[in-house]
């Protein structure tokens, strides 16, 4: 589900989403579902307030009235419609997904159905799993939570006229097309899980698809949770924000390991639940939710995304190195699969973890349009010297089986002169700083 939310000093600040409670309500992937559309109800899908116009497309038929409460325009809908079937092409040709389970004729045939309303709630879009059928007859692994769906698409954005009021403008057809290559992502999603509990990757895949299908439309760089609070574990729910910002993890993985890798991974949540599912679809792309997670916090860092420059904050850097001696975490700590940014002045330096289980050592030196990176582990030795910017970044790697059971780990960094310790070879990676923009600590530790 798509809601629109006014930020601070009168700005669109960004687009919150969430699921109808459906997704929330996690079953087993143990337990066989048995369906037949004999047991389909057409009585439960939506009524519009006027008589029904219809647009049909290879993919999709949009419904719409042109008067009542849901009236809108045949030229939206047309523009809905173009929408949802770019967004299914971009999917099912450009990516590879699978199409979900056939609808038993819901709405007309077996196509994807889109109704064009008033959504009372504020939302705007919303992806609705109608009917959990267990396994898709459309992939090859065989899932148990497997649903068709339809969507509900807000019928003129009218409320963006107190948006425009407070100083912002948008045009209600751009925002009605990422909103429906967000929803009809959704849709996707349903047919290979619409029950998992990991919740934060769907709406954080459907912000992706957005910078796929619509990269100058999207809103995806507004999404600021994950850079102003790293030290949250993977799937946070603590900012409710949080698990869209996410979008940027998915897409570091992608850049490293191919568009196909994030279907893939939704072969495995398809058949298992929560984030043990993630953890070992990360295993066949040959890498680990701990280096997946450290790649993507470099690039956090340095903003080395496409469009990087839209990022409207760079990363929270909680401290200094900057003399030898002890640093800490203070109270508070790293969650798991989060990380803590450190600025570390020129030297050469020394880093041993004291203390903090599951706790390792990146460090990223910054020269001009380029960035080296030091994969340190538990110890190690960098000469910061030659950098215009250096970063230590602490990462927690202790996993977690649920996003309810996070919690901070306090650590603790002993800091040396290295003059005399063997240096620590680079990374055979060079990362782009094309994007980067110098981040001070917000406070020493």
């Amino acid at each position: 589900m798509r809601q629109w939310m006014l930020g601070m000093l009168g700005a669109l600040a960004c687009v919150s989403y969430a699921h109808t409670d459906l997704m929330l309500t996690t079953t087993p992937n143990s337990v066989a579902v048995s369906f037949e559309c004999t047991q389909a109800d057409p009585n439960r899908r939506p009524i519009l307030s006027g008589p029904v116009e219809r647009i049909e497309s290879s993919s999709a038929i949009v419904h719409y009235t042109l008067s009542g409460a849901d009236a809108t325009s045949h030229d939206y809908a047309r523009a809905l419609s173009e929408a949802v079937e770019k967004s299914l092409s971009v999917q099912f040709d450009r990516l590879g997904w699978r199409r979900p389970p056939p609808d038993c004729g819901l709405g007309g045939d077996d196509r994807l159905d889109v109704y064009v309303m008033h959504i009372a709630s504020g939302a705007i879009g919303q992806a609705v799993p109608e009917q959990i059928v267990g396994d898709n007859p459309n992939t090859p692994q065989v899932e148990r939570n497997s649903a068709f769906s339809y969507l509900v698409i807000e019928n003129d954005m009218d409320f963006l006229g107190s948006a425009a009021a407070q100083g912002y403008t948008a045009d209600p057809f751009d925002l009605m097309r990422i909103t429906a290559a967000h929803e009809v992502h959704h849709a996707v999603q349903f047919g290979y899980n619409a029950k998992n509990a990991y919740f934060g990757f769907y709406e954080s895949g459907a912000v992706w698809l957005e910078t796929l299908v619509y990269p100058d439309l999207t809103d995806a760089y507004e999404y600021t949770a994950l850079f102003q609070n790293p030290d949250l574990c993977l799937g946070s729910r603590a900012d409710r924000r949080r698990i869209y910002a996410e979008w940027v993890m998915i897409d570091s993985l992608t850049r490293d390991w191919g568009l196909a890798a994030y279907e893939q991974l939704w072969q495995h949540l398809a058949v298992r639940d929560n984030l043990p599912a993630f953890y070992d679809g990360l295993e066949p792309l040959g890498t680990t939710v701990e280096e997946a997670v450290g790649r993507m916090a470099i690039r956090n860092l340095l903003l080395d995304y496409p469009n990087g420059d839209r990022f409207p904050v760079t990363v929270t850097v909680s401290g200094e190195v900057s003399a030898v001696g002890a640093i800490n975490s203070g109270q508070r700590g790293t969650q798991q699969q989060a990380v803590d940014y450190l600025r570390v002045a020129p030297g050469v330096w020394e880093f041993d973890v004291r203390s903090g289980r599951g706790i390792t050592l990146r460090l990223v030196g910054v020269s001009g349009q380029t960035a080296a990176s030091y994969t340190l582990g538990r110890s190690g030795t960098v000469d910061t010297r030659p950098y215009d910017a250096a970063f230590l970044i602490v990462q927690n790697t202790l996993r977690h089986r649920q996003t309810e059971d996070c919690y901070f780990t306090i650590w603790t960094l002993d800091v040396r002169a290295g003059d005399e310790a063997a240096l620590t070879s680079p990374d055979p990676d060079m990362w782009s700083a094309v994007y980067y923009r110098d981040v001070l600590p917000v406070g020493g530790r």
